[in-house]
Formats: C-alpha cells, sequence, structure tokens
C-alpha cells in the first residue's frame, strides 16, 4: 500500500508507504515487474497526476444527474485510449442505475 502524501513519514504497518508522487513513481518502478498490481484510490487530483500511467481503470459509472463540484479526469475523450474489456449488468439503488466497467491498453 502506497499513500501519497505532501508530508513524508514512516509507517509503522509492514507494506504500507508514505511517499510524494515522485517518491511512489520510485517504487512503482520498484514493483514494476512484481505480481503486484497497484490501484490509485483518491480523488480529481490524484487520479489526474497518473493520467499517462494507468494501464486499466476500474470505473463505476452512475447514470443521473448529481451536483458536485469534483468531477472525473476520465472523460470519454480520455477513455477512447483504452479498449472497454467488461461492463457489469445495469444495478440499481434508490434512485440511482449504476454498472462496473473495465478499461484496458497496453
Amino acid at each position: 500500500n502506497i499513500i501519497l502524501t505532501r508530508e513524508q513519514k514512516e509507517s509503522e504497518i509492514e507494506g504500507v508507504y508514505f511517499c510524494s508522487v515522485e517518491g511512489w513513481v520510485k517504487k512503482g518502478k520498484e514493483l514494476e515487474h512484481s505480481e503486484k498490481r497497484i490501484f490509485i484510490i483518491g480523488g480529481e487530483e490524484m487520479y489526474g497526476e497518473f493520467l499517462d500511467v494507468y494501464t486499466t481503470i476500474y470505473i463505476t459509472k452512475i447514470e443521473g444527474e448529481i451536483e458536485g463540484d469534483t468531477y472525473s479526469p476520465f472523460s470519454s475523450a480520455y477513455l477512447e485510449r483504452y479498449e472497454k474489456v467488461e461492463e457489469s449488468e445495469e444495478k440499481r439503488t434508490g434512485n440511482y442505475s449504476y454498472r462496473f466497467l473495465r478499461y484496458e491498453r497496453e
């Protein structure tokens, strides 16, 4: 687990690393040829930092008009670089329907 932060600190938990974006790139290169997968879970700013490195994108697509001040950087134009390889059946919770999508590129 790599936790991106502006404040460097040591972790007391084995397998957890706190680092900057630059530190993540270094740690990511160390893990590049391992069988471990790296998931970036964050907000708009965090996703935007890594737009050039994603090989797989998992998206929950929610249908409907939702008010907010933060938006996904994964626009339709951006996703054209990828192939949609998986799409779930539509699911429903309350007033919203949603589906899970997976996109991949080489």
